[in-house]
């Protein structure tokens, strides 16, 4: 399967990653739309200068979570830095079990390495 890439704009409140794929929101994807991934990458748009918060679960917010993303304001979309989890051998990740929440209109790029 070939790369793929994602756009999940933020609202303000905790989102299931995998509302990229569309349907309902925040709600478990099918299995055929979400993929196991041996490689995620995930990047903020500089147009906003506040992080993204990603955690496990719909509890994730700016004091609860796994790690952020901060965006580099001025910067270039393309020179942006990604976050990279993986690559995974075993143990295949899945957009569903990733959770963010950024402010407002804020953008998260994604994009992942299917197996």
């Amino acid at each position: 399967m070939a790369f793929k890439q994602y756009t999940l704009t933020l609202n303000g409140a905790a989102q299931r990653l995998s509302n990229v794929y569309g349907g309902a929101a925040n709600v478990q994807p099918s299995a055929a739309d979400d993929i196991p991934y041996r490689q995620i990458f995930f990047s903020a748009d500089p147009a906003s200068a506040n992080p993204v918060y990603v955690g496990s679960d719909a509890l994730v917010t700016a004091i609860r979570h796994a790690f952020s993303i901060s965006p580099v304001v001025g910067v270039a979309l393309g020179s942006v830095q990604s976050v990279s989890i993986g690559p995974f051998e075993t143990g295949p990740l899945k957009l569903s079990d990733f959770w963010v929440v950024g402010t407002n209109a804020q953008r998260l790029m994604v994009g992942g390495v299917p197996y």
